[in-house]
């Protein structure tokens, strides 16, 4: 729907999506857009040749152009030139491949070597994390119970010079999908989703490396977490990834961290562009941690992550879920216990040699108590909790908190041990039993399995004799002070 031709201000900021009379797809997604909001056709008389028509709405334009939209290198300064001002650059495309699939696709434009289909070599346009989760998202949502999938792209092709933020989405993969009015009309409505004020949202945004064309992890971590990605490089671009070009990959994204696809990425190429991401000053997050995240802020993620490591390096930091119910609800940002203010996050120190005996009898037993406790605690490469525990709270009610972590120790050892908690002498007393082989032998059992099965508490048969672990092992106390 759109009025007769008109003379409006056209300066303001909007969204711009650029369609091609040549793309039968950016034409379905154009007839779309035009269905759903009221537009004005734009009468300019600085509109260049190129540019065949003008529309716009409140919140969104649209330039219909004569040529290809893989050589658009420098449109946003021509956009400019031409009296409009674009805050957002989308490209209104058909996605083009050997496979005969339904699916919905966006993704960043550049070149990380070739420049067979437009832009320069070595060369990134601007990225819109922001605006690359909100497409995909939407376009997902509308494709529920159809036969279209939705899938994040690599970076790939041109225009690779543009200097305003942007993204391509697409439809594919053949003629019968670019004219598809079904697939045409969902790509419009999800675009028509973005506006200037949705764009200011604050996601953690990561580069990332790894995987195929269509990055299957990458696309999973849009839809089903809370971080969204800038530019993508699969598997066939590594090698020709170096440090001018990643360092170009940061400028043009603007991370908060970088993501391997560590299941389809060699050993080899992570330790380079590892290398290269520590020059940088760009982390590595694994997929655990960003799920871990939820709808915690990054920036408070960030900062209990270097509290972390600080006392154990490459270590995974949890958030009780009960934590995470209260942060979502409070103003940040919070700051480490140095700080004046009253929003601090306090160190908890338990006793070691406590939490090494809960580790080795109710690892997963303590996790489920300490999930109930709003506490931030830390898993160990080897997969158990260190005794350093952090809060966020006063100092009276994070004594009460370690008290209560103390607690739960206690009371899981009891349901392992024979023990005595002597509360005077502030320390607790663990009878255990350990394997002796010189009993196991004095009563026929030869050296080598059996005195295995029997240290691990099984019983054994030494010709018709029966050994059970309870006839070998020795009985010792162990103190730990609380």
């Amino acid at each position: 729907m759109y009025s007769d031709t008109s003379i409006i201000d056209s300066s303001e900021d909007k969204v711009t999506i650029i369609c091609s009379k040549k793309d039968d797809a950016s034409l379905n997604i154009m007839n779309s857009l035009l269905q759903i909001e009221i537009w004005h056709q734009v009468d300019h008389k600085y509109i260049p040749d190129d540019f065949h028509r003008v529309f716009e709405s409140k919140f969104h334009r649209i330039i219909e152009i004569n040529s290809s939209l893989i050589y658009q290198d420098a449109i946003d300064q021509t956009i400019r030139k031409s009296g409009f001002e674009p805050s957002l650059i989308i490209f209104a495309s058909k996605h083009a491949s050997k496979q005969d699939r339904k699916v919905l696709t966006a993704h960043f434009s550049g070149n990380v070597n070739s420049i067979g289909y437009g832009g320069r070599c070595k060369e990134l346009a601007m990225s819109s994390p922001i605006a690359l989760k909100l497409v995909l998202n939407s376009m997902k949502t509308l494709c529920q119970g159809g036969d279209y999938e939705v899938s994040l792209e690599a970076t790939h092709h041109g225009p690779s010079d543009i200097q305003t933020p942007s993204l391509f989405v697409e439809i594919g993969s053949k003629h019968a999908q670019w004219t598809d009015v079904y697939a045409g009309k969902i790509v419009a409505q999800s675009i028509l989703q973005i506006k200037n004020d949705i764009l200011k949202a604050k996601k953690p945004v990561a580069l990332g490396f790894g995987g195929g064309h269509y990055p299957v992890r990458q696309s999973k971590l849009i839809f089903e977490s809370g971080i969204t990605f800038g530019h993508i490089f699969s598997n066939y671009q590594i090698k020709y990834l170096d440090y001018n070009l990643i360092s170009h990959a940061v400028e043009r994204t603007k991370p908060d961290f970088a993501f391997f696809d560590k299941k389809n990425l060699p050993i080899k190429e992570q330790k380079k562009i590892e290398n290269i991401l520590t020059l940088l000053g760009i982390e590595i997050i694994g997929e655990s941690e960003i799920r871990e995240m939820s709808t915690i802020p990054w920036s408070f993620f960030s900062l209990i992550r270097n509290i972390a490591n600080s006392y154990k390096p490459d270590s995974f930091v949890k958030i009780s879920h009960i934590l995470k119910k209260q942060l979502s609800s409070l103003d940040l940002p919070i700051c480490y216990e140095s700080s004046s203010t009253n929003k601090k996050i306090h160190k908890l120190e338990i006793n070691k040699n406590l939490v090494d005996e809960v580790n080795k009898c109710g690892l997963e037993e303590l996790q489920i108590s300490l999930e109930k406790l709003p506490v931030i605690y830390i898993i160990e490469s080897d997969g158990n909790i260190n005794n350093y525990f952090f809060a966020f709270n006063e100092n009276n009610i994070c004594l009460n908190l370690k008290a209560k972590i103390t607690y739960e120790c206690i009371q899981i050892l009891k349901k392992h041990y024979e023990t005595k908690h002597d509360l005077a002498e502030g320390a607790i007393y663990i009878k255990k039993q350990r394997f002796n082989p010189k009993m196991a032998q004095e009563l026929g059992v030869e050296p080598g399995p059996m005195f295995g099965k029997l240290a691990s508490g099984n019983t054994v048969k030494v010709n018709t004799k029966i050994i059970t672990p309870e006839m070998v092992n020795d009985t010792y106390t162990t103190k730990i002070y609380l």
